[in-house]
């Protein structure tokens, strides 16, 4: 339920301006006291504030939105704005970018974006050291790869338990869900395989290690994981009737997707690291062939993340705020929406196609002859430059 506290202001008599101050020093009591009206409790109201210039109003709907659940307070003409054009618009672009989830989402996925770029060149290197060619200029490729995926994958680590600490403060439902946890624990354990009854949405079969999750969550071996069954009935109470949960076998299977992913990338990186600084490229050549097959495990986690990202959300399109029944546009009709579906489709296919094609392509054949060769030169700091001649 969204709450809109906006304040209008209008040129009325002396006399009511006086009033209105008087008003707003109502309103301020009521609120250092707790005692809001009951029309302030309900759900679903637009509240509007009027009153002359500097009557407190602003004050006033400060505090109410900061005291009423899911509420915002929207200036006069902003709010006038959207009136006008039919839209909401954003008064704050700062704000957004200051927003917690996106300080801990945007590093995570750039530093999974190195860790796939990473892996990229230590397989498409490990292909062609296996069948020694240009060794030395692979070596080279090998060992940068190696470095950076490393670092790379350590951080996507520590940005993910961030996220997921985000994640357990403000979509409580979605770490619910991910760790298949239908009642509140306090401490919380964390699923290692859970085998479970969707339709009675009970455990039939688990294996969980007593407070881990609590540790992920807060950094400590105590501290409460709310569940399933609980946040379904809290929400039901504070925005109504319906379905709340989110589809949990995907939800949960896509989490460990992700993760398994993500330790297997960090085993292979730890491995290529010592591999480069043991300089053991000829004593090890069997686990060579690994890497090239490991150039899929970053697009694996990262799309399996995004899906426990999209899908653990349901049935929110704005977490708390608008349900995905609510976004549906009346402008768009139903074919419209498949007809564009079905042509970004196509597109993307007919990329990934060439895409693919051309990674292809140009990783088996490798650098050019030139290319290879002017890494392979060695340099002499020591030799005196001639001068030119005339």
């Amino acid at each position: 339920t969204l709450h809109l506290a906006s304040a209008l202001p209008l040129r009325v008599h002396q006399c009511r301006t006086t009033l209105q101050k008087i008003q707003g020093q109502c309103w301020l009591l009521c609120l250092q006291r707790n005692r809001l009206p009951c029309v302030m409790s309900a759900r679903g109201r637009v509240i509007v504030i009027t009153g002359a210039m500097a009557a407190g109003k602003s004050t006033v709907a400060d505090l109410l939105a900061i005291r009423l659940p899911k509420s915002v307070h929207i200036h006069g003409d902003v709010f006038r704005r959207m009136v006008v054009n039919g839209r909401a618009e954003m008064t704050d672009f700062f704000a957004l970018l200051l927003n917690p989830n996106v300080q801990v989402q945007f590093p995570h996925t750039v530093l999974a974006g190195f860790t796939t770029a990473a892996f990229f060149v230590m397989g498409v290197s490990a292909y062609h050291l296996l069948r020694n060619q240009k060794v030395e200029f692979f070596r080279r490729s090998f060992q940068m790869g190696a470095i950076i995926g490393a670092m790379a994958i350590v951080m996507v680590g520590l940005t993910g338990h961030s996220q997921a600490q985000e994640m357990v403060r403000s979509q409580p439902m979605k770490m619910a869900a991910a760790e298949a946890l239908w009642y509140t624990e306090n401490p919380a354990s964390f699923s290692i395989l859970t085998i479970g009854d969707l339709a009675q949405r009970r455990d039939v079969f688990a294996i969980r290690i007593p407070r881990l999750l609590s540790l992920l969550a807060y950094n400590q071996l105590t501290g409460e994981v709310k569940g399933i069954h609980d946040l379904q009935a809290e929400y039901v109470q504070q925005y109504g009737e319906g379905n709340y949960i989110p589809p949990v076998a995907v939800t949960y299977w896509t989490f460990r997707i992700m993760v398994g992913a993500g330790v297997l990338l960090g085993l292979l990186a730890l491995y290529a690291l010592f591999i480069t600084m043991g300089e053991m490229y000829d004593t090890r050549r069997g686990l060579w062939k690994v890497f090239p097959y490991a150039i899929a495990l970053p697009y694996i986690a990262n799309t399996s993340g995004w899906l426990m990202t999209e899908l653990g959300r349901v049935p929110w399109v704005v977490y708390g705020l608008m349900r995905i029944e609510d976004a549906i546009s009346p402008n768009v009709s139903g074919g419209m929406v498949l007809f564009t579906l079905i042509v970004y489709t196509l597109l993307y296919a007919s990329l990934m196609v060439a895409t693919i094609y051309l990674l292809r392509k140009f990783a088996i054949a490798g650098p050019t002859l030139s290319e290879a060769e002017e890494q392979e030169k060695p340099v002499n700091f020591n030799a005196v430059p001639h001068p030119a001649q005339d």
